[in-house]
C-alpha cells in the first residue's frame, strides 16, 4: 500500500522503501520530444517533482524520444542522477549513491525484434551500493497498442532472450523485466511472457493508464521475485495527488508510475571472504571490471578499509538473522 508522506508546500511524496532496498520506478512518459504540443517549462519541472517524490533508487522510461528534454527533467530532479539512454525511446535514469551500472545495452540486437524498431527492450545490469549482493538486471520493454498478434510476437521474444540468459552460466541470475506491455493480465503478452516459466509478474490488477486499463506490469525471474517483500506493484495514480485523469495527461502522460521495491539479498559469510581476499588493495576498479569483481562497494576505485567495514558489518547483520 502507498503512504503518502506530506512536506509543507509540496505535494505528496511515496513514503521511502526500507533501508537497503533499490526501489524501481517505471514510468510511460508520453512522447517526451514528439508531443503535438510540447511540455512547457513548467510542466516539465512538475515532471522532475513528481518523479523525485517516488524515492526511487532507478527510474525506468519509455517513449523517451530527445535526451535534451531528459536531461532538462533529470536536472530539475532533487539529489545526483545518471541516465543511460542507448538511442531508442528508452531511458534509464539511476541513483549513482544508491546503485552503480555495471553495463547497459539494447537488447540482443542481432535478432530482429518483431515490434517497432524504437521499442527495442534496454537492459542494464546494476549493483547496489554499500551492500555485498548479486548484481541484478533491469530490462525496459514497450509492447506494441492495440496489436494483440505482434503483442504475441513481442512476448515470445522477449521469453526466448530471458531464457538465453538465464541459460548463460556467465549472466546474473536475477532479470526484471517492467514497463508498459499495452496488455492486460492472461492477454498477450502476458501469456506469452509467462509460458516457459521462467518469469513470474508481480501481482497487479490495477488500472494503470487513463483509459481505465491495467497494461504496466513487472515481471522476474524466480530468483529475482523472491526478493520483492511485496511481489506486488504498487500504482501511483492521479489520486494520490487529487487529480483528474484529464489534469494528469495534459502535465504528466496517459500512463501511471508503477513502483517496485527490490531487496538484494546479502550474502556475505565465509564463502565471500576468499573473493574479497583475493581483491583486498587492488586498485583501479572500474566497471570494465565489475568494480573488482563486486568488491568495490563504495566505487571508490580500490578494495580497501571502507570496503571491508562494510563486508564485516554486513557478514554481523547476517549473523544476527
Amino acid at each position: 500500500m502507498l503512504l503518502p508522506v506530506c512536506a509543507f508546500g509540496l505535494e505528496p511524496e511515496v513514503a521511502k522503501p526500507s533501508e537497503k532496498t533499490c526501489r524501481i520506478v517505471s514510468w510511460n512518459i508520453e512522447l517526451v520530444g514528439e508531443r503535438g504540443t510540447p511540455r512547457t517549462d513548467e510542466q516539465l519541472a512538475a515532471v522532475a517533482e513528481r518523479m523525485g517524490g517516488f524515492n526511487g533508487s532507478i527510474h525506468v522510461l519509455q517513449e523517451i524520444y530527445d535526451l535534451e528534454i531528459l536531461q532538462h527533467i533529470v536536472d530539475e530532479m532533487p539529489g545526483e542522477w545518471d541516465i543511460f539512454y542507448p538511442g531508442n525511446e528508452h531511458a534509464i535514469v539511476y541513483d549513482p549513491n544508491q546503485v552503480r551500472m555495471v553495463r547497459g545495452s539494447i537488447m540482443n540486437p542481432e535478432t530482429a525484434y518483431p515490434g517497432k524498431s524504437s521499442s527495442v527492450p534496454v537492459m542494464s545490469v546494476f549493483r547496489a551500493v554499500g551492500i555485498y549482493a548479486e548484481p541484478f538486471m533491469v530490462v525496459s520493454i514497450h509492447c506494441k497498442a492495440n496489436s494483440p498478434s505482434t503483442q504475441t510476437e513481442e512476448g515470445l521474444w522477449i521469453a526466448e532472450r530471458v531464457g538465453e540468459l538465464q541459460g548463460d552460466p556467465d549472466e546474473v541470475r536475477d532479470i526484471i523485466l517492467i514497463g508498459d506491455t499495452n496488455g492486460e493480465p492472461d492477454a498477450p503478452p502476458d501469456v506469452q511472457l509467462l509460458g516457459n516459466g521462467l518469469l513470474m509478474r508481480l501481482a497487479n490488477e490495477d488500472i494503470t493508464d487513463v483509459r481505465d486499463r491495467c497494461v504496466d506490469h513487472c515481471y522476474a525471474t524466480g530468483t529475482a521475485y523472491e526478493k520483492f517483500p511485496l511481489q506486488s506493484a504498487m500504482i501511483v495514480g492521479p489520486d494520490f495527488y487529487s487529480e483528474t485523469n484529464s489534469v494528469f495527461r495534459e502535465t504528466y502522460s496517459d500512463h501511471y508510475p508503477v513502483i517496485v521495491d527490490f531487496k538484494p539479498d546479502s550474502n556475505t559469510d565465509m564463502r565471500l571472504f576468499a573473493p574479497f581476499a583475493k581483491h583486498w588493495l587492488q586498485t583501479g576498479c572500474k566497471v570494465g571490471n565489475d568494480w573488482c569483481g563486486g568488491m568495490d562497494t563504495d566505487y571508490d576505485g580500490q578494495v580497501a578499509l571502507d570496503d571491508l567495514a562494510v563486508f564485516v558489518m554486513g557478514w554481523c547483520e547476517d549473523l544476527q538473522q
